[in-house]
């Protein structure tokens, strides 16, 4: 099995394209599995999931049902910071363990200043809030080994440029580009957002 991994900042782009990712026949996308689902997919080319930076995964650190216990406390003493900013990541697997699995991994990004600013519109939290958790993203990302294939996709780019840049992704999968990969922004709730929208437009 060859495995995919999507990470990025909150906000940037990054269910927009695992929705994308999704509609190629050849791969299967788990959203925000935080479980390790992703070793037990069968029957495609490729397995893959998407994880937010630091709030769900984090280099060495994983979950447990202490650590969830204290999030969870920690959620309602400061309900919009920790959603943000939580003492523990979410994901039962670490960096370290999804690295053992030799994944592709595909960085999300997008300008930092306009990333800020909708982690705090939507997040209702912070403008230094939002800076800390892009620098732990930044952080992280600077942690994954050269041996590790890393392809990097921007955000207004894709937006732009969907045919374009999701052709790119699919050579880096070593994988024949699928049009219909641009409608699956239509499924699903997350997606029908103005980046979505730009997107199913130009299909």
């Amino acid at each position: 099995m060859n495995y995919i991994l999507v990470l990025g900042a909150q906000h940037s782009g990054t269910s927009l394209l695992t929705a994308i990712l999704g509609g190629h026949p050849e791969i299967a996308m788990l959203n925000e599995d935080l479980k390790g689902g992703i070793t037990n997919i069968v029957g495609k080319k490729y397995a893959g999931n998407k994880l937010i930076f630091h709030i769900q995964i984090r280099e060495s650190f994983k979950a447990n049902r202490f650590t969830h216990l204290l999030n969870k406390i920690a959620r309602i003493f400061f309900p919009k910071k920790t959603v943000v900013k939580r003492p523990f990541p979410n994901s039962e697997m670490s960096l370290e363990e999804y690295l053992e699995l030799e994944p592709k991994i595909i960085l999300m990004e997008r300008d930092e200043k306009a990333n800020i600013e909708s982690i705090c519109r939507r997040e209702e939290v912070s403008e230094d809030i939002a800076k800390e958790h892009i620098d732990k993203v930044n952080e992280l990302e600077n942690i994954i080994p050269d041996e590790i294939d890393v392809h990097k996709v921007d955000l207004q780019s894709l937006t732009e440029n969907p045919q374009e840049t999701v052709a790119e992704v699919c050579d880096f999968l070593d994988l024949e580009f699928e049009p219909e990969m641009l409608s699956a922004t239509k499924y699903g709730y997350k997606y029908k957002n103005e980046y979505g929208s730009k997107i199913v437009q130009k299909v």
